[in-house]
């Protein structure tokens, strides 16, 4: 069964423009079950005490599966600004992704689901 591995969340942050780049990478596991199309899904949240902000959301990205054993790469990147990052009133803020695979498209079945690191920064 498909399923994600290596995934890492990075942020650099660039207080002179207050901007921040937001990058989560890592690798969908194919095996020769999977066949058809995926979609991942990626959120970029905030980590809080009770209930998690989300903070924005990227564009899925979808692939097709061959039936094979593969590793796929994925990749989401932007450039956001801090006031986007910026979820605690104070004190550091602490970022992680949240990526979904689903089989088909959007409204497909979920096959993984994983959490990145955590990242503080000061927003």
């Amino acid at each position: 069964m498909a399923r994600f591995t290596n995934v890492q969340l990075s942020i650099d942050v660039n207080q002179s423009n207050q901007t921040a780049s937001v990058l989560v990478t890592g690798q969908v596991l194919l095996t020769p079950n999977d066949v058809g199309s995926f979609i991942v899904e990626c959120s970029v949240l905030g980590d809080d005490l009770l209930v998690d902000d989300k903070l924005f959301q990227y564009q899925p990205r979808g692939f097709n599966a061959g039936g094979f054993t593969t590793a796929v790469p994925i990749e989401f990147s932007s450039t956001e600004q801090l006031k986007i990052l910026n979820e605690d009133v104070i004190g550091k803020d602490e970022i992680y992704a949240d990526l979904t695979l689903r089989k088909g498209n959007e409204v497909g079945p979920v096959v993984s689901k994983v959490k990145t690191n955590v990242v503080q920064i000061s927003a």
